[in-house]
C-alpha cells in the first residue's frame, strides 16, 4: 500500500510525492493489521540544506507472508543437492568400473 502526500504553498507552486516502501520485519513481525505511524521526510532542498518535513500520518498495512515463500526458496537448494548428488554417484560409478 503506497503513501500518497500532498503538500504545496500558492496555487502556483505544488508538489507531490508518492511511494511505496517494502520492509521484511523478520522473526517478530508485528500482527497482520493496518497501523497509523507518525512519519516524517528528510530532504534536501535547492540549496542543498538538510530538512525534515512537518509531522503527517503514514498507512502501514502489515501483510503475512505467503506459505509459499519457504517452498520457493527451498526448490532450488534442492535442486543443487540433487544434482552433486547424481554427479557424485555418476562419478562413484565410473571409477569402480574402471577398477
Amino acid at each position: 500500500m503506497g503513501v500518497t502526500k500532498y503538500s504545496g504553498g500558492s496555487p502556483d507552486m505544488s508538489a507531490y510525492i508518492s511511494g511505496v516502501n517494502e520492509f521484511s520485519p523478520g522473526a517478530d513481525a508485528a500482527t497482520p493489521a493496518t497501523y497509523h505511524p507518525d512519519t516524517e521526510v528528510r530532504y534536501r532542498d535547492a540549496l542543498d540544506n538538510s530538512q525534515i518535513s512537518d509531522s503527517f500520518t503514514a498507512d502501514v498495512q502489515v501483510i503475512p507472508r505467503p506459505a509459499s515463500g519457504s517452498l520457493v526458496r527451498i526448490i532450488p537448494i534442492t535442486a543443487v543437492v540433487a544434482v552433486v548428488v547424481i554427479g557424485a554417484g555418476y562419478y562413484l560409478l565410473v571409477k569402480r568400473k574402471k577398477n
